[in-house]
This record gives structure tokens, C-alpha cells and sequence, in this order.
């Protein structure tokens, strides 16, 4: 017990350090991974670094900020946002509110999760619901959720991190097959979920006050590829294909020849060689996309957090939550799971406590009678229902495509629908763990 109040004191210390100086979160949670494995582990620091260090997880996420950052230098993705946000006109509310989530996942999924995409449709949406006396928060919500729901996608930024973290616990699990069920039932909560908001708030007319000037709209004239962004989009469609194809035939056929090509293609491995393409067909500049496109500061608070966070192991952190569960009725797990990891994305990114969460699985799972892939979809999703939450990175994110008079009805309208989707997806997981 006294390991549980060290470890959960450090992070709590590790948050409010880095929120009161702004140091990198990664560098706090470094040093308080060294002092606890000096001190608790009784490791030097050169062992702290080998055991505990996130090497996989590095090694993904670094192809994958190389890759998008190539593609993101040509503009390949916001002319292709242009392109099909001009698509998004209708004169029947639920049309138009279906066509902003259908956009929304199929713009995530072809351009592998980017985060610019969100915002680029949000303003999209809002033009379109405030044109229509559609609730923009609706328009919001729904953008947002189609990009949630898809972000997580084996060959995107944020699937490369959680392929890595299973990998290197689950080394025989065959990770995309599980991104890939949390892709299927992510979506589907979301899809659920998205219909309930209409319903409810989607048929009331809303009127706005704001004047014409402060309404975000499209801009004018036809956007055309140029030679670079062609390339671009030809070699992004031709990765996600690659990466997709044989992980979805495995999963529903599992056969020889797709097992092979899901392990041997991985993610790391394809978009190295995309970013080789572009690099050399002079579509980006690979030291502009080095410097300017790899995101530093995340990949320093993965490592840090992550290296942190594989001490709960050893700690006996595992095996004390384990024994509280264990404590409580096994058909209760799922749910309690779901709602604190709901809960706690709300304050905390959730890229920062999967690594936590997903060692865990296995013994969640144990207690629950409940596959680990579907445990893992519990902690993975849980995490991202509560993403719009305006505390979180994703709401704030969200919230910033609003305009400013209507930033107040809309940040109450994404907490109150946080708040739903959080008991709401703890509810969905227990009727599921019924079939897994």
C-alpha cells in the first residue's frame, strides 16, 4: 500500500509541477521515474532507462510524425478538406447532420487521423448548422465525434502510439486487430451516441444574434491538387491500403499470408518508406519536415510518462488494483473501468495514462471473465468519450473553431454531453462484455 501512495503521489506532484512551471510534462515525470527506481526499485539509472524506457512506442510514433508532417508540407489534406467541406450543403436538418459525421470519419480515415482536419470541418459545420437553425454545438460535437471515433486508426499518429504500448505488453496479440475492434465499436458507440444528441437537441430551431462578418465560412473559388499534393494523397491512400487490408482480412479470416503481411508491414515500417517517396520525389523537405513537423515536446512526455508509468508494475501497482477489484462483483468491472477511465481523460490526456492502463488489461480482464481485446477497447475508448470534455485537450481544441459570442452555450452543451457519453459508455460496455 505504501508503493500505491508513493506512485499515485508522484503523479499527482509530476502534474502540478509541470502545470505551475511549465516544464515538459515527459522531463518531471523522468526525474520522479528515476528517484523511484533508485530508491523503491533499487535500479541504477542505466537500468531504470533499459528496463522501463517506451523504445517501441518512440519507434512508431517518430515514422508517423515524419510521415504526416511530409504530407501536411504539400497541403495535400487541407485542399482535401476544402474540397469536400464545399460538399456539405442541405436543406434537411438530420441530412446535414449526418453528412457532417460521414465527412468527418471519412476525411479522418483518409487522411490517417489528422488533428487539422477537425478543425478545418468544425468551422464547416458551424457555418452549415447556423445556416440551417441547427444548435452549432450539435455541429461540434458531431465533427469532433467522427474524428474521435476514427483518430485511433492502426496507421494514424494516435494508433501508432497504442500499437507500440500493446506491442510491447501483448507482443502476441496481434495489435492491429484489436485497434481495429476498437475502431469498429468505438464508432458504433459514437454513431449511437451522435443519433441521441439529435434527437434530443438537433429538432429545436436555433436562432442566432451573430453578425454575418463573425460566422466562419467557406472561402470562395475551386481548389485544385497541384503535382505534390497528388503524389501525396496517391501515397497516403496507398499506405493506409497496405496497412488496413491485411489487418481487417486477419481479424475477420485469419489465414498465413495477411498474418505475414500485418506483421512485416507495420506501421513504423510504411511510413518510413512513404516519407522516403515524398522526400525524394521533392514533394517535402526532409530537414523543414524534422524540425518543424515532429512534435518534440509529445514524444519527450510519452517517453517520460511511459517510463514513469511501467514502474507500476514492479511497484505491485497492478497487483493492488487488482485485489480492489476483485473486491467488487466481476460484472460490475467493466463499467467501473469505463467510468474511470472516462473520468480521468477528462483532466488528463489520454495518451499520457494509456500506458498505465493497458498493462492492466490482462488482469481486468481475468476478473471480469471478459477477452483481453475487449478490455482493451474499454480502456482505450474510455479514454476517448470524454474527449470533447472543454478541460480536455480534444474540447479546447474543439471549442476554438466557435466563435467567441457562442463559446459559452457551446462549452456548456459538450460538458453536459461528456457527462452522458461517460455513464452512457460504461452502460454500452456492459451489455457488450455479455458477447466477448
Amino acid at each position: 500500500m505504501l508503493n500505491l501512495i508513493v506512485f499515485l503521489a508522484s503523479l499527482f506532484l509530476m502534474i502540478w509541477i509541470s502545470s505551475k512551471t511549465k516544464i515538459n510534462l515527459g522531463v518531471v515525470a523522468l526525474v520522479f521515474a528515476f528517484l523511484i527506481g533508485i530508491f523503491l526499485l533499487d535500479k541504477s539509472p542505466a537500468s531504470i532507462f533499459k528496463s522501463y524506457f517506451p523504445t517501441s512506442v518512440i519507434a512508431n510514433i517518430i515514422p508517423a510524425y515524419i510521415f504526416f508532417g511530409a504530407i501536411g508540407h504539400t497541403g495535400a489534406t487541407k485542399v482535401l478538406a476544402q474540397k469536400i467541406g464545399r460538399k456539405m450543403h442541405s436543406n434537411v436538418k438530420i441530412v446535414a447532420v449526418i453528412m457532417i459525421y460521414l465527412v468527418s470519419i471519412a476525411l479522418t480515415f483518409g487522411t490517417a487521423g489528422g488533428e487539422g482536419i477537425r478543425y478545418a470541418i468544425s468551422a464547416f459545420a458551424i457555418s452549415l448548422c447556423l445556416q440551417l437553425q441547427i444548435d452549432p454545438a450539435i455541429g461540434v460535437i458531431v465533427c469532433w465525434a467522427g474524428w474521435q471515433g476514427t483518430t485511433n486508426l492502426p496507421f494514424s499518429s494516435l494508433g501508432s502510439i497504442c500499437t507500440g504500448i500493446i506491442n510491447e505488453n501483448y507482443p502476441d496479440l496481434g495489435a492491429s486487430g484489436v485497434i481495429i475492434l476498437n475502431l469498429l465499436l468505438g464508432l458504433l458507440f459514437f454513431t449511437i451516441s451522435m443519433a441521441g444528441l439529435y434527437f434530443v437537441r438537433g429538432r429545436k430551431p436555433f436562432v442566432s444574434e451573430l453578425a454575418d462578418s463573425d460566422v466562419p465560412m467557406n472561402d470562395k473559388g475551386e481548389v485544385e491538387y497541384n503535382k505534390e499534393q497528388s503524389i501525396a494523397i496517391k501515397v497516403l491512400f496507398t499506405i493506409v491500403a497496405i496497412l488496413v487490408i491485411p489487418a481487417v482480412i486477419q481479424l475477420i479470416a485469419p489465414n498465413p499470408v495477411t498474418k505475414f503481411l500485418s506483421s512485416r508491414l507495420d506501421v513504423a515500417f510504411c511510413f518510413i518508406m512513404g516519407s522516403m517517396i515524398l522526400f525524394l520525389t521533392k514533394c517535402a523537405n526532409c530537414t523543414d519536415v524534422i524540425k518543424k513537423d515532429v512534435n518534440w515536446g509529445i514524444i519527450i512526455m510519452l517517453a517520460g510518462a511511459c517510463t514513469l508509468l511501467s514502474e507500476a508494475q514492479p511497484l505491485g501497482i497492478v497487483d493492488t488494483l487488482n485485489k480492489l477489484l476483485a473486491t467488487i462483483p466481476s460484472f460490475l468491472i467493466v463499467p467501473v473501468v469505463a467510468l474511470v477511465c472516462g473520468f480521468l481523460s477528462m483532466f488528463v490526456n489520454g495518451a499520457t495514462l494509456t500506458p498505465m492502463f493497458v498493462p492492466l488489461a490482462q488482469g481486468f480482464s481475468e476478473l471480469a471473465g471478459v477477452s483481453l481485446p475487449f478490455m482493451i477497447f474499454v480502456i482505450l475508448s474510455g479514454f476517448a468519450v470524454t474527449g470533447i470534455c472543454p478541460t480536455s485537450g480534444g474540447g479546447a481544441g474543439s471549442l476554438s473553431t466557435v466563435p467567441g459570442p457562442l463559446q459559452s452555450h457551446v462549452s456548456k452543451v459538450m460538458l453536459r454531453m461528456t457527462i452522458i457519453q461517460m455513464i452512457g459508455f460504461a452502460i454500452f460496455c456492459s451489455v457488450l462484455q455479455l458477447f466477448f
